[in-house]
């Protein structure tokens, strides 16, 4: 029985390190976003400003045990920004958003990805335009919206070589033993511009009170971070992928004043990068336009005096 535990507790040990391979590279990239205008619909000429407060506290499954060629990255813990949108006839709104992050406060996709050196933690800033188009209801409380964006993103990766080519011969190693075998060669970045898309479903519960359900899917940026190449080590090994996600949320507004709160669940994305669910929430106003109204309920049957 001694000899059983004792080999379970070493497969543990090796499973919970890292492939000590010569390179080792650690991206910082967004984390998953919900949809920007996610909510209540505007009206024809609405304008609605709100500071966001997005991804907040995402949950990160980390990868315990990275084989070659898997993902290093540093997922920001949450992105703080804005966003300006107005409505337009026929049902349309164009709008905006803006995000910033730092890698100071993030967390890491596995098991020995090396963090960058402290006081050069990178930022992270992502930006740009968006669509949204609410389908007709009538006056329904139910709504359909189509929403869409992209945004300009430039990811930091850092470049990490052994200092002994003898010692990293694949053997593995913790994340700890990784920062005294290795030294930075250099840092890189790479632009990418990032889709997001999603269709949401919503009800007017009552006046002030919106709920809603999104399906979508976006882009996010993975790279190599274990290499064994080392003629690879001016490659930036950055690329793109998507993933699905799926959200619940309010909307809750009160004269022009609005808040929103959702959860989001990325899927199907990359298996060597754990997304778990995470939380936005937004504060902003309300003005100017035509508020869409809503349909008064109808009466019940039974009440008809005819």
């Amino acid at each position: 029985m001694r000899h059983a535990a004792l080999l379970l507790a070493l497969a543990a040990l090796a499973a919970a390190c890292a492939p000590q391979t010569i390179i080792r590279r650690t991206a910082f990239v967004p984390a998953a976003n919900a949809p920007a205008r996610a909510g209540r619909p505007l009206g024809p000429g609405e304008v609605r400003l709100d500071g966001h407060a997005n991804a907040l506290n995402p949950v990160i499954l980390e990868n315990g045990a990275p084989d070659e060629g898997d993902a290093g990255v540093l997922v920001p813990d949450v992105h703080l920004g804005g966003s300006a949108w107005v409505g337009l006839p026929f049902g349309f709104e164009l709008g905006a958003q803006a995000y910033w992050a730092t890698a100071r406060w993030a967390k890491s996709s596995a098991d020995g990805v090396i963090l960058f050196p402290r006081g050069e933690e990178p930022d992270l800033v992502m930006a740009g335009p968006g669509l949204r188009w609410n389908a007709p209801t009538g006056g329904s409380r139910f709504s359909v919206a189509l929403m869409a964006e992209i945004d300009r993103v430039t990811a930091t990766q850092a470049v990490f070589v052994c200092r002994d080519a003898a010692v990293c011969d694949g053997r593995a190693e913790d994340g700890d033993s990784a920062r005294e075998l290795y030294e930075l060669d250099h840092v890189a970045e790479r632009g990418f511009w990032l889709a997001n898309a999603a269709l949401q479903l919503g009800v007017a519960i009552v006046e002030p009170v919106y709920l809603y359900t999104t399906v979508g899917a976006q882009q996010s940026i993975s790279n190599s971070g274990f290499d064994p190449r080392l003629d690879s080590r001016l490659a930036d090994a950055m690329h793109t992928y998507w993933l699905g996600t799926w959200g619940i949320g309010a909307d809750f507004r009160v004269d022009s004043l609005v808040f929103g709160v959702s959860f989001y669940f990325p899927f199907a994305g990359e298996d060597d990068i754990g997304l778990g669910p995470a939380a936005s929430f937004k504060l902003g106003v309300v003005f100017g336009g035509e508020r869409p109204r809503l349909a008064p309920p109808r009466a019940p049957r039974w009440a008809d005096p005819r």
